[in-house]
Order: structure tokens, then sequence, then C-alpha cells
């Protein structure tokens, strides 16, 4: 009867060894776990204190942006403004210019050769301010694709950050309810 209990004591004990080796187990496994979350938890911090800081430089973009297109803008009214002007300079140069055209003297003509250099001068630089205006109106435009693109750029990034939020919440979701429930 004394082995009996001896050897069922020690059987007992290998058990309990056993056991006690397999929560050991568990433990480590458990703290492990808890390390990872942990480690991701700062990751996902680090992306998304990055995105926000991201998100930041884009709206200090857009604003610099923004205000260099209201800038071309009011360039272009002007263009449009000195163009009108010049375009009734050359017409009304045109018309003095068709009334000398009668006249026979010697002196006379000389003038007309000096307006019709002048009407020459003035319609070329009647084509430098159409260049102008044509490059400030591409140069508009190109800004217009920028903002598009940056705006765009924005709400793209504002996704991810959502969605990274999601995703650290269901991870720490999921890290709550394996504690739980070990």
């Amino acid at each position: 009867m004394l082995f009996n209990l001896l050897g069922e004591e020690k059987q007992l004990r290998l058990h309990l060894e056993k056991r006690i080796d397999l929560l050991q187990n568990e433990l480590w496994s458990t703290q492990q776990g808890v390390t990872q979350v942990y480690h991701n938890g700062e990751i996902h911090n680090q992306t998304l204190e990055q995105q926000t800081n991201s998100i930041a430089v884009l709206e200090k973009q857009y604003n610099e942006l923004q205000g260099k297109y209201n800038s071309l803008q009011l360039k272009f009214y002007e263009l449009g403004n000195n163009f009108t002007a010049l375009q009734n300079n050359a017409d009304q140069i045109e018309n003095e210019l068709s009334s000398v055209k009668s006249l026979q003297s010697v002196a006379d003509l000389k003038t007309i050769l000096n307006i019709r250099n002048d009407t020459k001068h003035m319609e070329d630089l009647l084509q430098q301010t159409t260049s102008k205006l044509d490059v400030l109106t591409t140069d508009a435009n190109a800004r217009k694709q920028d903002f598009v693109a940056l705006l765009m750029k924005a709400d793209t990034t504002e996704h991810r950050l959502y969605q990274t939020e999601k995703n650290l919440e269901n991870t720490t979701l999921t890290f709550r309810v394996s504690i739980a429930n070990p």
C-alpha cells in the first residue's frame, strides 16, 4: 500500500510537472504575443504620425499653390486689359494711317512712313503680349492640374490613414479578446 501511494505520488508529480511546463510555454507564448502587439502598435503609431505630418505638408503646399494660382489669375487679367489697350491703339493708328495715305507731299510721306513703322512696332508688341498671355494661360492650367493632383493625393492619404487606424483598432481588439480569453 505504501508502494502504491509512492507510485501514485510519483505519477501525480510527473503529471504536475508536465502541466507546469505546459503553463510556462503558454505564458511565454502570451508574452511574445503581447510584445508583438505592442511593437505593432508602436509601428502603427509612427505610421499615423508620419501620415499626419504628410497631410500637414500637403495642406501647406495646397495653400501655396492656391496663392500662386490667384496671383497668376490677376496677372492674366492685367495682360488681357493691356492687350485690349494695345489693340485699341493699333486700330487708332490704322485709322490715322488710312487718312494720311491721301497726302501727296514728301514731308507727309515721311510722316506716313513713321506712322507705319510705329504701327509695325505696336503689332510686334501686341504679338509679344499675346505670346505672354498664352504662356500665362498654360501655366495657370498646369497649376490647376497640380492642385487637383495634390487634392487627390490628400484624399488617398486620408483614406490610407483611416484604413491604418481601423487595422490598429482591430489588432487592439483582437489582442484584448485574446488576453481576456486565454
